[in-house]
């Protein structure tokens, strides 16, 4: 049986939905599996990632151990099996990611829901949080995500100028069953895949959390990540947060997967938790000072206190 670093044991259930769906896991403490109203991620995971991506990838570990040992549960699959670990929020994952949700309120008492997007997976999560009329999703955490899909330059070298559309190619291509990127663009636009187009207004009221790091060349702050996003939606979301992670990369071991302090302080302030107490400082403080002046030597004493 498995455990968190802080001794949590946990279990992670795996339901295969078949086609089109595929594969999902819900993965909660043993403790809590129990509960009502179970606070609850649904993760989407980034390009070729598997189905369990979150638990099962070290890079996540810090934030995993956290959810569980607070009484979270975890949502996430393939997103898709027409196109596995490749879906780019095509229709597929339009339709999968619902469907893990909504299984999983067969099984666990779902209390609140927050979205977790990484990499490719922050496409699909923009879209379920635009998407959500209901107010079932409390907030979305954006790390490291894929935020738009033209913005930037459409053909040339793979660089930072790059618009996803192009930078992504050829995977992006099969994914949405296209061979070129005006073809692309087509199907994203009927698919209602193109961020940077949607009404500015379907953001009010949101809670939304990006983190970044700001040498990350895959998915850079100015083109592919949330910069242009946030421009188009300011003023909007009634938390919109950016955490900039300086010299961050989009690896597992310096990119923002390792930015659980960020993402954990979002989460309890979108679902009203109390932060951990912060360590009791240490404070030297001088009891007794000499000062020589001269032949003359003059004591001074200093009264205070450790706080």
């Amino acid at each position: 049986m498995p455990t968190t670093s802080g001794g949590v044991a946990y279990t992670t259930q795996t339901i295969d939905l078949g086609d089109p769906h595929g594969v999902m896991h819900i993965t909660v403490a043993d403790s809590h599996h129990g509960d009502t109203d179970v606070p609850t991620i649904l993760y989407a995971h980034g390009a070729g990632g598997a189905s369990d991506q979150f638990v099962t990838l070290p890079a996540w570990n810090g934030l995993r151990d956290w959810l569980l040992g607070a009484g979270w549960a975890i949502v996430e699959g393939i997103g898709g099996s027409v196109v596995g670990g490749q879906n780019w929020g095509n229709p597929a994952a339009q339709a999968a990611y619902p469907a893990y949700l909504a299984r999983a309120r067969t099984i666990l008492d779902v209390g609140t829901v927050v979205l977790l997007g990484r990499s490719m997976g922050g496409l699909i999560t923009s879209w379920l949080y635009k998407n959500d009329t209901t107010g079932q999703f409390a907030g979305w955490i954006n790390n490291s995500g894929v935020s738009t899909s033209f913005v930037g330059t459409r053909s040339g070298p793979k660089d930072l100028s790059n618009a996803s559309g192009w930078y992504f190619s050829p995977t992006i291509f099969n994914s949405w069953g296209v061979s070129n990127i005006d073809q692309l663009e087509t199907a994203m636009r009927a698919g209602g895949m193109i961020p940077e187009e949607w009404d500015p207004t379907v953001w009010a009221g949101k809670n939304i959390l990006c983190c970044y790091g700001d040498a990350d060349t895959a998915v850079p702050w100015s083109t592919r990540g949330a910069g242009p996003m946030r421009t188009i939606w300011a003023g909007q979301p009634a938390i919109d947060r950016a955490a900039l992670k300086p010299g961050g990369d989009h690896s597992g071991t310096g990119g923002s997967y390792l930015q659980v302090e960020d993402m954990v302080a979002f989460l309890l302030e979108i679902t009203g938790g109390t932060p951990p107490e912060p360590p009791t400082p240490v404070v030297y403080v001088t009891g007794k000072s000499w000062l020589l002046v001269g032949e003359n030597r003059v004591r001074y004493e200093l009264a205070s206190e450790v706080v």
